[in-house]
């Protein structure tokens, strides 16, 4: 979240005390309450995702590296795909209670941007990063990382609906917090069957950014980091291919360093190309 290529926002999330939530994207008003079955305390997993054995990702090819040739994602049949956060605030994890990219939804998109699809619902899994160490409950603010409790991965499944809200909790998000997330894709309603994902499609995820902000809300919405491969099966990241993006919101650009369309970061609401 807060990183070295965010100064201001460092400095301006220290002063409001991180009045909202990841400091960005995430409305902070938390009772402190605490958060049942929280993914934050560093070793939580719910069974699925890519598990302690996805150390470095467990990729073997890397279609944004240059080392799968062109279309080959089309010879091989994807039917899943995962988020990496790249954004963990180990530093700052005391300014929000949303560590990491805060994942509204996935949307499956045609070569025309026409919607194919959005999660599908009752897929997604999740697993804490094994080589890096997440925020714990006690080192979020309010004492709890609410928006990173691994009950919430089920949030992401169907059509874009987070609301950050200026003094309740807010809704429809989930905080990564350093983790890894899988899901398939439904229809448009994120029902089944599960869609293949193939060469040419493109993949939208929605991350709760600038596009979020409203006068009335009043967020900060910094915009996160994070990669997307496609899988081809769930539970599984042997033969993941990385994605790169072609599209970053513009409203985001002051605040994403050198997080540029054509890389293999997402910074914010970011839409990928399956090659």
């Amino acid at each position: 979240m807060l990183t070295t290529r965010k100064p201001i926002l460092f400095t301006l999330c220290l002063l409001t005390g991180g009045l909202f939530g990841a400091c960005g994207g995430t409305n902070n008003n938390s009772d402190g309450s605490a958060s049942d079955g929280s993914a934050s305390d560093g070793s939580a997993t719910d069974g699925g995702g890519t598990g302690s054995d996805g150390a470095k990702d467990g990729v073997t090819r890397d279609g944004s590296a240059g080392d799968a040739p062109a279309g080959d994602a089309a010879k091989v049949t994807f039917t899943a795909l995962m988020i990496v956060d790249k954004d963990i605030d180990m530093v700052t994890c005391g300014t929000t209670n949303g560590p990491g990219a805060d994942i509204d939804a996935v949307e499956l998109r045609t070569s025309l941007n026409a919607t194919i699809g959005f999660g599908l619902k009752g897929s997604a899994s999740y697993a804490t990063e094994p080589t890096v160490a997440p925020c714990k409950d006690a080192m979020c603010k309010g004492g709890v990382c609410k928006y990173s409790n691994i009950a919430f991965k089920a949030r992401t499944e169907g059509p874009k609906n987070a609301v950050v809200n200026p003094t309740t909790d807010d809704e429809g998000y989930f905080s990564l917090n350093n983790g890894r997330l899988q899901l398939q894709i439904g229809d448009a309603l994120g029902d089944g069957p599960a869609k293949t994902l193939e060469s040419g499609m493109q993949i939208k995820v929605w991350e709760v950014d600038q596009t979020y902000k409203t006068a009335a809300n009043g967020c900060i919405c910094v915009p996160e980091e994070y990669e997307v491969y496609i899988l081809t099966a769930p539970g599984t990241s042997v033969g993941a291919v990385k994605l790169k993006s072609t599209t970053l919101e513009s409203v985001n650009s002051g605040m994403c360093g050198g997080t540029v369309a054509g890389g293999t970061l997402g910074c914010g609401t970011t839409v990928f190309v399956i090659p």
